[in-house]
């Protein structure tokens, strides 16, 4: 990290531009090894099973995807009949 052929030519003590970049290492390295620390992940300990709430829930939500699918399914079909329909029978009737 030092170079000895650069000191100064007062006293034998290195350049402050070779601590400086010393201490950034120094500190880039104990900072690495400081923020290193062990995951504190679950231990796997849950409920046993899902309550009446969650089933309800899931119900409700299943309800409401299912009802909006239903118009999604009309929408797409109308469309793919208007792309590949005649230009005659895409016309307004009246």
């Amino acid at each position: 990290m030092f170079d000895a052929k650069r000191k100064s030519a007062d006293n034998d003590r290195p350049k402050k531009e070779d601590v400086m970049r010393a201490r950034t290492y120094i500190n880039t390295i104990v900072a690495t090894a400081a923020s290193a620390t062990t995951a504190f992940a679950a231990n796997g300990a849950q409920a046993d099973e899902p309550g009446l709430l969650v089933w309800a829930f899931m119900g409700f939500a299943a309800v409401i995807v299912a009802g909006q699918l239903v118009p999604a399914a009309m929408l797409v079909i109308g469309a793919v009949k208007a792309i590949f329909a005649k230009p005659e029978e895409a016309k307004i009737k009246g």
